[in-house]
């Protein structure tokens, strides 16, 4: 039984997508059951859910912010962000969203995302690349996807970070940039390439990720990074 929270301060858009989500997964062949909420507040008193739906733009407390303390209790639902507009604040990435939705929502877009969201739980996403580094004890190998961040240590020394570990390697941030894709990780101070998913928020001149660990962002790079996380965002909108 699937658990799907729908939440914008809106009625007929709660009904709307209430209704497609309903359809979809009934066809699927899908056990759910759907709740909606017309209010950020209304949705923090709620239950647990699988699967959220959240207006970003609402009255009172916003679909950031909600998305925020929601994940202060969970971190194993998914939120998709529904919003009228294509471009977004930074902080939309605060609660690290599965995915975004484009008002007007169409039964296509819902299908898609649902799609995405059934094959995560069934561990059907394609695959992540993998980088072989040297460490200490040997090859490591590492999914570039559990990868939150690089740090120079030093003495021809990186630290890798992913969600709860931390392994050393040899070479440097240079050799490293050589292994990876520019276009999915970004360097935001001389001693750091960080992977943007993990970005929990950013803070003046700090990057807090979501592992724990504070990334900071050079005063020279600082409007270059911005620029830089936008495009991504931007870019990872179009390809949902």
């Amino acid at each position: 039984m699937l658990n799907i929270a729908v939440c914008d301060d809106e009625r007929e858009a709660v009904c709307e997508i209430s209704r497609l989500v309903s359809q979809i997964l009934a066809e699927k062949g899908e056990e759910i059951t759907v709740s909606g909420f017309l209010s950020g507040e209304e949705l923090l008193c709620g239950g647990r859910y699988d699967l959220i739906f959240l207006d970003i733009e609402m009255r009172g407390i916003d679909g950031i912010k909600a998305a925020q303390r929601l994940r202060e209790r969970d971190l194993n639902a998914e939120i998709v962000y529904v919003t009228s507009y294509e471009k977004y604040a930074l902080e939309s990435f605060a609660a690290h969203p599965f995915d975004f939705a484009v008002k007007p929502i169409t039964k296509e877009k819902l299908t898609a995302v649902i799609n995405d969201f059934l094959a995560s739980r069934r561990g059907g996403r394609r695959a992540s690349p993998v980088i072989e580094l040297k460490s200490v004890d040997g090859i490591l190998s590492l999914e570039l996807n559990s990868i939150y961040a690089f740090e120079t240590s030093g003495n021809r020394r990186v630290t890798v970070y992913t969600e709860d570990k931390k392994f050393e390697v040899k070479g440097g941030l240079k050799e490293i940039s050589a292994l990876i894709d520019p276009n999915r990780f970004i360097c935001p101070h001389k001693s750091f390439i960080i992977n943007p998913d993990y970005v929990k928020s950013i803070v003046n001149c700090d990057i807090y990720m979501s592992n724990g660990l504070t990334v900071p962002i050079a005063q020279h790079k600082l409007k270059a990074f911005r620029e830089r996380f936008g495009k991504y965002i931007e870019n990872y909108i179009r390809q949902a």
